[in-house]
């Protein structure tokens, strides 16, 4: 697995990694791994933590933690991370391979999981996609679509992860579950989040199909390399629910003001990548289906990744995201842009 950014070793609460205790583990648990001779955390993460472990005879494995501090039950669950590889390792869908994984905190200070290093690019900023032709964005942007229809054509109950999500209706589970974590974590009153939360909640849609949905499912979330998609990362969101979820949330970062993303900006607006509409007509020619509750999902999607951004603000004003630094003035500024935009999307056609 290839990562971009830069950082030093070092364990988020404070200090390096015990790599002594790491290494013991290793070898007990990751047969024919090399003894670990440093780690790195690689910087842009905003949520779990991964390492580049490199190892004496000169490969690479990747380990994934929670962040330091608490967080909400159900956040940040490393090992239903690793569950999930495990389940789409050697299916279509392209994934790192698993290693292993421990619950043991006394490792490492928390549980973690450890999984190949796949070579490659992760194109998570315009200027790096930037760097392709126009008709290699559009392969790739193509590409991108195909992965996922691919990804929800999969059977989760064949997979072992039937049981992923609890029954009832997608939709309005997750619109509880982020409303009330926003109420959960909001650090000031935004009447924009409320106001779409009313929205939604007018809007509802019934009971869909119930598809595996990866829930951050874009560009910067994959490894290029030769053309081609070589790994999905990034699994900690994933759920069984209604395909449009993942396509809704393309949908938005592709619409989203550009302040809100950041000098990075998304790559999938550059000229030579597919529009949004072409890629849902690929998405439908692909799977056979038209894309049902798309506005919706594309509006509880903005609300979701506003949630998530206060969530992210809040954890570096508390100082609990290790070494990373953060302009905190401009993760505050983002969450109420989102806002905003997330009550532009509840106000549209739903």
């Amino acid at each position: 697995m290839a990562l971009s950014g830069t950082g030093t070793p070092h364990n988020p609460a404070g200090g390096e990694l015990p790599m002594a205790r790491l290494q013991a583990w290793l070898a007990a648990n990751v047969p024919g791994t090399a003894p670990a001779a440093s780690a790195r955390l690689v910087t842009g993460g905003r949520s779990n933590l991964t390492y580049v472990i490199s190892c004496a005879d000169g490969t690479r494995i990747v380990l994934r933690r929670p962040p330091a501090g608490r967080w909400d039950a159900g956040a940040h669950d490393v090992l239903r991370e690793h569950r999930i590889l495990n389940a789409l390792h050697q299916t279509s869908v392209p994934v790192p391979a698993p290693l292993g994984a421990c619950d043991d905190e006394v490792v490492i200070g928390a549980p973690f999981y450890v999984m190949e290093h796949v070579e490659g690019e992760v194109l998570d900023s315009e200027l790096q996609a930037g760097t392709y032709l126009p008709w290699q964005r559009w392969q790739l942007g193509m590409e991108l679509i195909e992965v996922m229809a691919r990804l929800h054509a999969l059977s989760p109950g064949e997979h072992g992860l039937g049981d992923l999500s609890p029954p009832g209706v997608y939709a309005e589970r997750h619109l509880r579950r982020w409303s009330r974590q926003w109420d959960a974590q909001a650090t000031r009153d935004l009447p924009a989040v409320r106001e779409a939360v009313r929205r939604l909640q007018a809007a509802v849609p019934g009971a869909a199909e119930r598809a595996l949905v990866h829930h951050d499912y874009r560009l910067g979330n994959v490894i290029t390399g030769g053309g081609e998609i070589r790994a999905v990362l990034d699994w900690e969101l994933a759920a069984l629910g209604d395909p449009a979820a993942d396509l809704g949330y393309l949908g938005v970062r592709m619409a989203v003001p550009a302040a809100a993303l950041g000098p990075p900006g998304e790559p999938l607006r550059l000229s030579g990548f597919p529009s949004f509409d072409q890629m849902v007509e690929r998405y439908e020619h692909v799977t056979g289906r038209p894309v049902r509750g798309l506005g919706f999902h594309r509006a509880l999607a903005a609300l979701r990744w506003t949630v998530i951004a206060e969530g992210i603000y809040l954890r570096f004003r508390q100082g609990v995201m290790g070494s990373q630094e953060a302009d905190l003035g401009f993760l505050r500024d983002r969450v109420e842009i989102l806002a905003e935009f997330t009550l532009h999307c509840a106000s549209s056609r739903l």
